[in-house]
């Protein structure tokens, strides 16, 4: 069985190492991303079989896939699942993926909650949509049924649906919508029956 020698770890961080190794290998990882190597004996000079080396490999690859999520993060809010798709598509292994993404909801960086509702408020500064259409969207961009559930009924009491519905109508009413077309428009906006009735009669 051939072995890989550890010939230097350079503690970046608590959690953060660079691994040379003697083929002149070297990368970054995140010693909590190892799976079965026991991190007490990373230590220079240790011989790493196939599996302990894939091992540190595999680890690598997730503070990989970590980098580049949080390259992302720093530009914007995301959700789980649009982050993972970005990573996939950068070509970053899928468990790689999955492990970067568990630690950084841990560490708080990623939140599908924080990003519901700083997409609700970016959203509503040029759409005025009803709770159906809102709940959708924010599916749509992998946010849980509970999560985009709580974040709708909370942008709502800062932002009541009663007034989004009467802006959007206003808004279609200087587009010359007519009465039947602008009903449809505000049921696709997301509004329902109901209160588009509500707003008519009044």
């Amino acid at each position: 069985m051939s072995f890989h020698v550890l010939n230097d770890v350079e503690c970046l961080s608590k959690d953060c190492v660079k691994c040379l190794f003697d083929d002149g290998v070297s990368f970054f990882l995140r010693l909590s991303y190892l799976e079965h190597f026991p991190v007490d004996v990373a230590a220079p000079g240790v011989e790493l079989s196939q599996d302990a080396f894939a091992d540190f490999m595999q680890a690598g690859e997730a503070f990989s896939a970590e980098k580049c999520a949080v390259k992302y993060l720093a530009g914007r809010e995301h959700s789980r699942r649009q982050l993972e798709m970005k990573l996939l598509k950068k070509h970053h292994a899928e468990n790689a993926v999955y492990k970067a993404l568990d630690f950084l909801e841990r560490e708080g960086w990623l939140s599908d909650r924080r990003f519901a509702d700083e997409w609700l408020r970016c959203r509503a500064l040029n759409h005025y949509e009803g709770r159906t259409r809102l709940l959708a969207e924010l599916r749509t961009r992998g946010v849980s049924n509970e999560l985009a559930t709580e974040a709708v009924l909370h942008f709502f009491e800062e932002n009541p649906e009663e007034l989004q519905l009467e802006k959007a109508y206003k808004k279609l009413v200087e587009q010359g919508k007519c009465e039947e077309r602008l009903i449809k428009a505000l049921i696709r906006l997301g509004f329902s029956n109901k209160m588009i009735r509500k707003l008519l009669n009044e």
